[in-house]
């Protein structure tokens, strides 16, 4: 069953009725562009064919949310205005909160969550549950909120009530998807283009087994780091930096200016491989992305090194690199349409943590 069978059906077993509804929202994969969005920059990510189902219906009790998960065991109770909740239930109460300080009016819910996103992976399974969320209420409640606006305040969110000081890249993909499609996004003005990813390609989705987590960690310092670049060289933000400015930074700034401004470079260029269908020079951007990841932006660990280099000795295999903010998660490979299956049994010998969990 897929994620929304398995939630409506989870509903039924914990409420003992049908659910008025079910809303979802995909998991993303950025193909190339990690870390700049926070800095307005360039990203290019591509939808899943994985997604977050919430089963809902109004609740008896016109001021609160109840929520049950397939994954987890506890079960979430809170009020639409209420602050601090902890967990996964967070998610939800900051997308209540979110619409409320926005000025709509929202209905008590009871909701059943159920999921093929792989949590702590670096495929945005919390902006997925976001978007799945907001979407909810957009139905029950008839909001006047379109696909980009739900992305931005779900953005809010997790900024202001969940404390991750994430850009629009997850919540924009997730709320504006184009399966089997790509999309490069300015997160600055928030103009897109929808790019068809040629039919011969082939995005393959590897978790490395090393889980991740954003709140608290190194991600809030390389946030800090690129806001600290921006103030010493008086730029409205990092991506406005330009070449000849990176002579006046030196140490651990430096290196997180070098990424950024090459890895806006890279989308651009990567966006235009992609219109070429020329797949040698896309998979070279990936790579390159990668090591200046690993290397200036130091967000990339042994595990997804070791992952990336044997993706890489695997022939037909044009380019690879990890995906999403790091510190473990999972890469993104690209091949030829059609050695998806043997990539596979090559990498599961390699590295039996690995786990090849979706393919564009």
């Amino acid at each position: 069953m897929n994620a929304k069978q398995r939630a409506q059906e989870l509903f039924e077993r914990h409420y003992g009725a049908l659910p008025e509804g079910v809303a979802a929202a995909p998991g993303r994969v950025n193909l190339i562009g990690d870390h700049t969005d926070y800095v307005g920059g360039f990203v290019f990510p591509a939808a899943l064919r994985l997604n977050t189902a919430i089963a809902y219906r109004r609740s008896a009790e016109s001021n609160r949310v109840c929520a049950v998960s397939e994954a987890l065991a506890d079960k979430v109770d809170f009020g639409l205005r209420q602050e601090g909740v902890s967990g996964w239930g967070g998610y939800l109460a900051g997308i209540a909160w979110a619409l409320l300080e926005a000025g709509f009016e929202l209905s008590g819910l009871e909701l059943a969550v159920a999921s093929d996103v792989p949590t702590a992976s670096g495929l945005s399974s919390s902006a997925a549950l976001e978007v799945a969320m907001a979407r909810a209420w957009r139905t029950v409640d008839e909001l006047e909120l379109d696909d980009v606006n739900l992305a931005k305040l779900c953005q809010r969110a997790e900024n202001a009530y969940v404390g991750v000081p994430s850009g629009i890249l997850d919540q924009f993909a997730s709320s504006v998807p184009a399966v089997g499609q790509a999309i490069i996004l300015d997160c600055r003005s928030l103009d897109y283009q929808v790019i068809a990813i040629p039919a011969d390609w082939t995005f393959v989705i590897v978790d490395s087994g090393a889980s991740r987590q954003l709140a608290g960690s190194a991600y809030e310092q390389r946030v800090k780091e690129c806001a600290e670049v921006a103030r010493q060289l008086h730029l409205r933000a990092l991506r406005d930096l330009q070449a000849e400015q990176l002579l006046k930074l030196d140490g651990d700034l430096l290196k997180r200016a070098r990424h950024v401004y090459g890895e806006n470079q890279r989308v651009l260029e990567a966006a235009s491989a992609m219109k070429a269908a020329d797949i040698v020079a896309f998979g070279r951007l990936m790579s390159a992305s990668h090591a200046s990841l690993r290397d200036n932006y130091e967000v990339s660990s042994p595990t997804l090194d070791r992952l990336v280099e044997a993706a890489l000795a695997f022939e037909g295999c044009y380019g690879a690199r990890l995906t999403g903010a790091g510190f473990g998660g999972s890469t993104v490979q690209l091949l030829k349409r059609g050695s998806e299956d043997a990539f596979g049994a090559y990498l599961e010998e390699r590295v039996p943590s690995a786990r090849l969990v979706a393919r564009i």
